[in-house]
């Protein structure tokens, strides 16, 4: 059996190949690790989904594996897959939806606690649930069509396409949920435009509308979004005719060296296209330059905080708050814990006073569904810590953090923290954050505007701790001071909330038993 590059969640649609656990002609069993792929997230541990012998692996080390890519093949003594499949193929399902109103199909009113107990759990990769396998054959589906699917529990492993190369529609899904196509395109939060039938005009077309047929990656949109490229235009070189990023670059390649437009839309007239190609040779690299590939990691945050920068409105507000106390504490326990081989540092503590103000703000955890103009506010608090590694800055989340306490609190970010530096987080503890902390550490810096961890509405940054003179008891004395600054989506929150909510962090981080009385 051919076994393909599942879909390990999150939206990654290509990770690098870090290693083989195997080689040709070695005997697996059902489930054992086969091979580690880097996302740009994490270190993924690929499973066999059957029991076998190693045929062919189709990789080495360093490639880069699109999502539905064969890795390997396997003998598992089954059947042979396609003639299988070719006995069992249904016959196609013509279908001919009636046209409905938007009346048809509405999200229905949800309480938070519903919207707590449904939101989405991260999907394990396990080969049984692997949603681009089907009987050896490539499931061809857009991603707002596969989440809808997974939404409302459809096998699309069962469903005959109709569109281009065997592509799966709403239309072809729509009988088996009873909602109409129109009305699932209402409720996909991330459907584009372009993914929604438009009126006829007789203005010139956007090279960026009528993508609906089109095989290609989110991330070979982007990038050919990037590069002003029409991919109505592009012929695709992968399974299917699927367009890789490779096709993008040497059409975009072919354009630049052919007088006539990409389209009847000039470059410089699309949105957030400028001519990406003329820009790339503005900035080549010349004499004394070094050029370097940005990696998997840096281009997801280069992403992620583009996102957040034109998804939200952010501003700052800062304050200096006294944590005399605060050190005293930690240097009187430092040591007791140390012997239980614990690292007691200030970041569980000032996760607990965090945590104690998001329950009297709950504005500040919170997500903004804009399509739906409504604030979901966040019963549960996930505080995520963004921690520096040699490959860039990964966020691991502390789940529950309301319910643990700082002995508890210690540990996890002790843990937590180090598997980040080693790239060993999994997927699941990277994701579903309500609210981040960013420090500096002992690092230089008293103070910073950290940048929202995108679709969260607040971040909290922490300076350096310092020694400076203050005014204490009405005496100029020495204190420990520390800056702690917030990041806040205005959309949301609003200044005076925003200074109250850091009113009541610094009240709890300067009077520690006003903190230890409020713990759970």
């Amino acid at each position: 059996m051919d076994f393909k590059f599942p879909d390990v969640g999150e939206g990654i649609t290509e990770g690098k190949l870090v290693k083989w656990h195997v080689k040709e002609g070695d005997s697996i069993k059902s489930e054992a690790t086969v091979a580690s792929i880097e996302t740009d997230k994490a270190v993924v541990d690929i499973p066999s989904p059957t029991s076998g012998v190693v045929e062919k692996l189709f990789f080495k080390a360093g490639d880069t594996v699109n999502v539905g890519k064969v890795l390997m093949t396997i003998n598992n003594g089954e059947t042979p897959i396609k003639a299988a499949q070719q006995e069992s193929r249904p016959e196609p399902v013509q279908y001919n939806p009636a046209p409905a109103s938007r009346q048809e199909y509405t999200r229905p009113a949800q309480s938070f606690q519903p919207i707590i107990e449904q939101r989405p759990e991260v999907r394990v990769m396990q080969p049984q649930t692997q949603i681009f396998q089907s009987s050896g054959s490539t499931i061809l589906a857009m991603p707002f069509v596969r989440k809808y699917a997974r939404d409302n529990g459809i096998n699309l492993s069962s469903t005959r396409g109709t569109g281009a190369h065997g592509q799966i529609l709403i239309n072809d899904i729509h009988g088996i949920s009873g909602a109409t196509p129109s009305a699932v395109r209402e409720t996909i939060s991330f459907a584009t435009p372009a993914q929604i039938q438009q009126p006829q005009s007789t203005q010139p077309q956007s090279p960026f509308q009528g993508y609906n047929d089109i095989l290609a990656t989110p991330s070979t949109r982007m990038l050919a979004r990037q590069l002003g490229v029409d991919l109505t235009r592009v012929k695709g070189s992968g399974d299917h005719g699927m367009i890789t990023k490779e096709d993008v670059v040497n059409y975009g390649k072919q354009v630049t060296s052919n007088p006539n437009p990409i389209s009847s839309v000039p470059i410089s007239n699309i949105p957030n296209a400028q001519n990406h190609v003329a820009q790339q040779r503005s900035v080549a690299a010349g004499v004394g330059s070094e050029v370097i590939p940005m990696s998997a990691m840096r281009q997801a945050i280069s992403r992620k905080m583009n996102e957040s920068m034109h998804m939200t409105a952010q501003y700052s507000v800062m304050d200096e708050i006294d944590v005399t106390e605060l050190v005293k504490t930690r240097e009187r326990y430092k040591e007791s814990y140390e012997k239980q081989g614990i690292k007691l540092t200030y970041l569980p503590f000032i996760i607990k006073a965090v945590v104690n103000a998001l329950i009297k703000h709950p504005n500040v955890n919170s997500n903004l569904d804009e399509a739906n103009k409504q604030i979901i506010l966040k019963h549960y608090y996930n505080i995520g810590i963004a921690t520096d590694t040699p490959e860039g800055l990964i966020v691991p989340v502390v789940k529950g953090a309301d319910a643990k306490s700082i002995i508890t609190l210690s540990k996890e970010l002790l843990d937590i923290t180090s598997r980040a530096r080693e790239r060993k987080l999994r997927l699941d503890e990277m994701d579903d954050g309500t609210f981040t902390i960013s420090s500096l550490g002992n690092n230089f810096g008293q103070g910073f505007t950290p940048i929202i961890n995108y679709p969260e509405v607040a971040i909290m940054g922490i300076g350096r701790i310092v020694e400076k003179p203050a005014v204490f008891n009405g005496q100029i004395i020495p204190r420990k001071l520390m800056t702690l600054s917030l990041t806040a989506d205005h959309r949301i929150i609003d200044g005076a909330e925003a200074s109250r909510f850091m009113n009541d962090v610094k009240a709890y981080l300067e009077d520690l038993n006003l903190l230890l009385m409020e713990l759970n």
